[in-house]
């Protein structure tokens, strides 16, 4: 049993007309990486430019162990 897995996958951008020579560096899902204190808490704010509230809207957000997509899930929970 894995953590999180019903979560699903990575949310990735769909094909847009014109966007042929448009590179991203990350998955339009990764969100910039959190610093979080040893007791497990974090006050930084999030900044995802390519993302409007509308798009995480009954989507899950997970945050991984380590900056690596297929470290281990460690908490995960879903807009509503």
């Amino acid at each position: 049993m894995v953590p999180g897995l019903a979560a699903g996958a990575h949310l990735f951008a769909e094909h847009q007309a014109g966007s042929e020579m448009a590179t991203y560096k990350s998955h339009l899902g990764n969100l910039p990486n959190l610093t979080v204190s040893a007791d497990g808490s974090s006050t930084e704010e999030v900044i995802a430019p390519r993302l409007a509230l509308a798009d995480l809207v009954n989507r899950s957000i997970m945050i991984h162990a380590s900056q690596d997509d297929n470290s281990a899930r460690e908490a995960c929970g879903v807009f509503k």
